[in-house]
């Protein structure tokens, strides 16, 4: 199937696995390379002194700090609630401040994961807290265009909120999510420990077989990104079982093997080794059980 003939959409999608594909002759350098100098791109801004606050934005911020804490540890529906309030209340006191606004969005978007979404109705329900989530990301885009987290999160806002519709409302949005994604490579490639490269790397392995292997390009090229987010945070869970699902994914008795290995990791360290992910490392755990009975066709066993 040649490009010239597939619908423009059609062919968003599959620049995106030339791109990276690619992307090691585009810029004269191997992927492994690419992906070690965007890590420390973000290494060398993390070591940049913070933005000097405004009165209210110190204001704020102590809001923001104290819903993230939160955030990492909910459990419920109503945890979550918790955080909106947080996130709203910081924006009541600073309404020019991006971080305020994002994390509102954000908070509204991870309310979905704790909603039914079955039938008609509980999907409009979720619907309408990923309409807010759009409202209060944009806001922070209108303030701060090179927002990472903003645009990270709107990207993903626009993933879920496909996934409510059908794969029609995807591909139209497509090049959307692409441009957002594309704008936390530019301002802070491994924003999050490499969410970006979680999001195309499962994407890639998401894909049916004859769709990449007529590209010459796998999930695997997304492998050295995610290494690299390995190196720099071990204990963020999902990049492990993302790494898994790729390696799963390529075949073969030894990339099974090590796609254990990486559930493994998972599931043997602690949801809190990493501070602020302990929400999160929880429910990857949950995901890898999940990922280990579909690979060997066992329960995890459990130590």
């Amino acid at each position: 199937m040649r490009l010239a003939i597939m619908p423009r959409i059609i062919r968003y999608f599959f620049c995106l696995i030339l791109l990276f594909g690619l992307a090691g002759r585009i810029f004269g350098e191997t992927s492994q390379e690419r992906a070690a100098r965007l890590a420390q791109q973000s290494i060398e801004l993390r070591k940049q002194p913070p933005l000097r606050l405004t009165g209210t934005e110190q204001e704020a911020q102590a809001f923001i700090t104290k819903a993230k804490d939160l955030a990492a540890k909910v459990e419920t529906s109503k945890d979550v609630d918790q955080v909106i309030k947080l996130f709203s209340e910081a924006t009541a006191l600073s309404p020019d401040y991006d971080q305020a606004w994002f994390g509102l969005g954000a908070a509204y978007c991870l309310r979905t994961f704790y909603m039914p979404q079955k039938t008609k109705e509980e999907k409009a329900q979720a619907l309408e807290y990923l309409g807010r989530a759009k409202s209060a990301c944009n806001r922070a885009l209108a303030l701060n265009p090179d927002c990472p987290g903003a645009n990270y999160w709107m990207s993903n806002i626009l993933i879920t909120e496909a996934n409510l519709r059908n794969i029609a409302v995807a591909l139209f949005r497509l090049p959307e999510i692409l441009r957002y994604s594309q704008k936390v490579e530019e301002v802070d490639p491994y924003y999050e420990y490499g969410a970006i490269y979680r999001t195309y790397g499962m994407s890639l392995a998401l894909m049916p077989d004859w769709m990449t292997s007529s590209l010459g390009a796998g999930p695997e090229v997304i492998l050295p990104y995610v290494d690299q987010a390995i190196l720099m945070e071990p204990n963020c869970f999902s990049n492990h079982n993302v790494r898994a699902f790729i390696l799963n994914k390529m075949g073969g008795k030894e990339n099974k093997q090590k796609a254990l290995s990486e559930l493994e990791y998972s599931l043997g360290h602690s949801p809190d080794s990493l501070a602020g992910y302990q929400a999160d490392n929880l429910l990857r755990q949950k995901e890898a059980r999940i990922l280990w009975k579909m690979f060997t066709g066992k329960e995890y066993p459990d130590q």
